[in-house]
């Protein structure tokens, strides 16, 4: 197989490549050739679905379960896409809308305790109203129901 590979490359001359060799073509072309850190081959192996979802304060949902780090805090309504390796979705790694890389999480409360709950970016579209300020207005809409407010 070595023999052949070595005349393939470096004697055969295909009329596509106009008279050169593989290897002439190869070293001939400017385009620049990127190596992968080791470390970064693993994103090779993810899948995408391609579908956008938006943080929540409680993670990102995927398949039906949520998914939380750390990470998250204050990211909450930032638009990502989940990559995934097919059959272990005990966790998941998210992406920027561009495809950067953000970071990884899992699925149920982290350390076995209750999920944190993430805050909302600073975002001027999206208005918090203090708890005592949505009781009260549950508790008048509540009341307006049954007649009595």
């Amino acid at each position: 197989m070595l023999a052949w590979t070595r005349w393939w490359n470096t004697e055969h001359r295909p009329r596509a490549l106009a008279g050169r060799t593989p290897l002439e073509a190869w070293q001939a072309d400017p385009t620049p050739v990127t190596d992968v850190p080791a470390a970064d081959l693993w994103t090779f192996t993810l899948e995408d679905d391609g579908r956008p979802r938006k943080l929540s304060s409680h993670g990102v949902r995927w398949r039906g379960r949520t998914y939380i780090a750390p990470w998250m805090t204050g990211q909450a309504g930032r638009t990502v896409t989940v990559r995934y390796m097919p059959h272990h979705d005990h966790e998941i790694d998210v992406c920027d809308a561009r495809g950067t890389y953000l970071g990884p999480c899992g699925s149920g409360p982290p350390s076995g305790g209750p999920l944190p709950q993430l805050q909302h970016r600073n975002d001027s579209r999206i208005q918090q109203k203090p708890l005592d300020a949505v009781i009260r207005s549950d508790s008048r809409a509540a009341g307006a129901e049954q007649g009595t407010g």
